[in-house]
């Protein structure tokens, strides 16, 4: 009796590792991401007028730039462009997407804060930080990340005039779903 069951064990082992040999799936595609940033994001040339409270001024996702208040821009050669990143994600697949908000930026002991405006992915528009969009591409295609912004310029004696670059860098994460 004892032979039979170890003889029936043995055979129920052997059998069930050689189904769960047979019916493997093919291995997923890869599932991680990493974006390369291809293109800065950049405010290009501005000016306040001494007197002035300040302003702000946006370069959006498409790099359009526009202000409010007393700041200017200016075109002295400075480029004015969005922020661009590129991925490779495979098909089906959902993403989401996660910011700060807002990036501070610093030049000597003068800060500003940047907003992030919306993010432009494909055709899908993401207008906040947690956000989902779903990969449609090929596996071989780029992605491209849009990214906008608004600067919020002070006067000149809370922000004189230089280059201001962020305090700890600005990063998105990509987490599939």
């Amino acid at each position: 009796m004892k032979k039979s069951i170890l003889l029936f064990s043995a055979l129920f082992l052997l059998f069930n590792s050689v189904l769960k040999g047979q019916n493997n799936a093919p291995p997923l595609p890869q599932r991680s991401v990493t974006a390369t940033v291809t293109q800065d994001l950049s405010f290009g040339d501005i000016s306040v007028e001494t007197t002035s409270t300040g302003g702000t001024v946006t370069v959006d996702y498409n790099g359009s730039r526009s202000s409010i208040g007393d700041v200017y821009p200016l075109n002295l050669g400075y480029p004015v462009h969005q922020a661009i990143l590129e991925f490779h994600l495979c098909p089906g697949r959902s993403v989401k997407v996660v910011y700060d908000p807002v990036v501070q930026l610093k030049n000597g002991s003068s800060y500003m804060n940047l907003a992030i405006g919306e993010i432009c992915i494909g055709k899908t528009v993401i207008t906040a930080s947690g956000q989902s969009f779903f990969s449609n591409k090929g596996c071989n295609d780029t992605h491209y990340i849009e990214i906008g912004g608004t600067l919020t310029v002070g006067n000149l004696l809370a922000n004189p005039h230089g280059e201001y670059t962020t305090i700890s860098g600005f990063s998105v994460t990509l987490a599939q779903e």
